[in-house]
């Protein structure tokens, strides 16, 4: 029986990851992928497992998930967002059943961690955990900010957090990591130059902390930054890490 949930995916060529993510999410009752016009199999891949296909030209990350949420029919009052890359295991499953079959929900939202996982490590330091974000709400109380990267949800209602994790496993790579922290990059750096005198913070690292900036330069925490991904990637030969055993890391 399929639980009273919309979930939202957004995609571009996402071949490689997208079987395991929406075979996580089988229970939901309806999955919309809105794709970014995929070159690869991704619409195929989606359309075989069952998904809702629509394509939208992507303008930026909270645009593309605001189009969707404005847009899309969904029946359901709840809505989940996950990314292509990520995984919901059967803990996080049951504990958003749990709210979702309550009549009286305690909150309008809630927070989901993410357990990132890079080349097969879980990666349990240099702010990448806990990594908290706001994916289960009531859709029509919740849009995203306009940040061109680190986009947050402005929810209007109270909000919760769940305990168990949701996985985040990129199946494609080094190569896929480095051009994704690089474009990231130039969205933080941008957004830091069209807003240089907001000292509260232009984004967020993945811990969540507020980053600064200054008028001539980003002084960002988050490792999508040159001078966090340089430093990041020399202290991570200093890091221990802690191996990650799981069906889920493919």
């Amino acid at each position: 029986m399929s639980l009273p949930l919309s979930v939202l995916v957004p995609t571009l060529d996402e071949e490689l990851n997208l079987p395991d993510c929406l075979d996580s999410l089988q229970w939901a009752d309806e999955v919309f992928v809105v794709d970014s016009f995929s070159k690869d199999r991704t619409l195929e891949i989606a359309r075989a497992r069952g998904a809702h296909v629509v394509q939208h030209a992507f303008e930026s990350y909270s645009r593309q998930k605001n189009w969707a949420l404005d847009n899309l029919p969904f029946r359901n009052e709840w809505v989940l967002i996950v990314d292509a890359d990520e995984r919901v295991t059967p803990e996080l499953r049951c504990e958003v059943e749990q709210v979702l079959v309550s009549s009286t929900a305690a909150f309008e939202g809630y927070y989901v961690n993410r357990r990132f996982i890079f080349l097969g490590t879980w990666v349990r330091h240099a702010g990448w955990y806990p990594s908290w974000n706001l994916r289960l709400f009531r859709h029509r109380l919740g849009r995203y900010d306009d940040r061109e990267v680190h986009e947050h949800i402005v929810l209007n209602g109270g909000v919760g957090y769940l305990r168990n994790d949701l996985l985040h496993f990129d199946k494609r790579g080094l190569e896929a990591y480095i051009s994704a922290t690089r474009r990231i990059g130039r969205g933080c750096r941008l957004a830091c130059l069209l807003h240089p005198f907001n000292v509260s913070g232009l984004c967020a690292s993945a811990s969540g902390r507020a980053c600064r900036s200054s008028r001539w330069r980003c002084s960002c925490t988050c490792t999508c930054c040159d001078v966090a991904s340089w430093t990041a990637a020399r202290a991570w030969r200093c890091v221990s890490f802690t191996p990650f055993r799981s069906s889920w890391s493919g």
